[in-house]
Order: C-alpha cells, then sequence, then structure tokens
C-alpha cells in the first residue's frame, strides 16, 4: 500500500497509509454534512423562528452572551504558520489566493512553486533537516535548492517547483525541520499552512 507522510504529535512526518488519510480528510466532511442536513428540518416551523435580539444581560460581554457562534467559513485556511528560527518565509503565503500560471517552473534557474527561505543555523547537514510535503504527499526528493554560497552556507531557499505548476484547489502545504540521522528526535520547527492555486 502507498505510505504518505503526515505531521505527527511530535511534529515529525510519518508515513500513514493513503486509504487512512482519504478517511481522515473525508469524515470531517462526512460529520459536517451529517449536522448540516439533520438541521434542515422537514418543512416550515409551525410557529416562526423570532428575529434575533440581543439577550445580554447589563455589562456582560456581547461575544459571549446572547450571539450565536461563528461556524468556520468555507475559506478558514486553519492557524497561520510560525515563521522564525530555521524556515523564515514561505510562497505563496498563508490563505493566498495564486494562480497557477504562477505556480510553473518555466526556467530550472529560476524555480517557482512552492518556496521558503530558511536558515541552516545549527544544522550541520543543511539542506538535509529540510522535508516538505504538498496535500499529504512528500516532495522532498524532488526540491530545488538555491544557496547563495556552497561553503558553510547559513541561509538558501528552497523549492517545489514543477514544469507544469501546482494543482488547482487548495493547498496544505507542511516544512518540517527534522533530525535526517535521528529521524525519531523531536522536530526543530513545523511550518504548516494552507493557501489556493486557481485558473
Amino acid at each position: 500500500m502507498a505510505r504518505c507522510p503526515r505531521v505527527g504529535g511530535d511534529g515529525s512526518l510519518e508515513a500513514m497509509p493513503r486509504t487512512r488519510l482519504r478517511t481522515a480528510l473525508t469524515l470531517p466532511g462526512l460529520c459536517a454534512a451529517v449536522l448540516l442536513l439533520g438541521s434542515c428540518g422537514d418543512g416550515a416551523d409551525p410557529e416562526p423562528t423570532p428575529a434575533a435580539t440581543s439577550t445580554t444581560a447589563a455589562g456582560a460581554d456581547a461575544s459571549t452572551t446572547g450571539t450565536p457562534r461563528p461556524t468556520r467559513a468555507p475559506d478558514d485556511y486553519g492557524d497561520a504558520p510560525l515563521l522564525e528560527g530555521y524556515v523564515l518565509k514561505v510562497s505563496p503565503e498563508y490563505a493566498t489566493k495564486v494562480t497557477q500560471a504562477s505556480t510553473r517552473t518555466p526556467f530550472p534557474d529560476r524555480p517557482g512553486g512552492l518556496c521558503a527561505e530558511v536558515s541552516f543555523e545549527g544544522l550541520p547537514e543543511n539542506a538535509q533537516w529540510f522535508r516538505v510535503a504538498i496535500n499529504g504527499v512528500e516532495v522532498t526528493q524532488e526540491l530545488t535548492w538555491v544557496v547563495p554560497r556552497r561553503d558553510a552556507p547559513t541561509e538558501g531557499k528552497l523549492c517545489y517547483a514543477p514544469t507544469t505548476g501546482l494543482p488547482l484547489g487548495r493547498i496544505e502545504a507542511a516544512i518540517v525541520v527534522q533530525n535526517p540521522t535521528n529521524p525519531s528526535e523531536a522536530s526543530r520547527q513545523v511550518a504548516q499552512w494552507q493557501f489556493d492555486v486557481v485558473q
């Protein structure tokens, strides 16, 4: 069975069976659909629902009393990535919409796609510490690296740069800074974020 990586509880990329990944991604959607359909009812209410009114007591916080909780919007991108330490900047940025054409790499010496500016400070094996996954599939072996100098570099840029560009739709990206000689060691940094690729 093919295996996909996922970010584990300790921040490491772990192998996960594809079927389990699909189940993990579709189960929350199924639950949301059941809740949504279950709340639709089976016809008109015998009594109309009164208009929303404030039931806030004097001095109470209106954000928690008498107001419905907001539901997750379809464009909710989750939490923004923490960009400090080793992963300093990502592109496309968190919660943005980019065209597929802008993620193409027609010239290998100018990679596009998904990129990150990184620091090698304290990482003796440099690029070997960085693992990347896109939509649950590890693409580390397909990265292009741009390093300003070969002798003891302190920084670099990694790119997953497919010639045809990133796939259309919501992209879930993860960069894990993990010891290449001891994968069971806790990760030094995990940067996860989402963005959309549109036509």
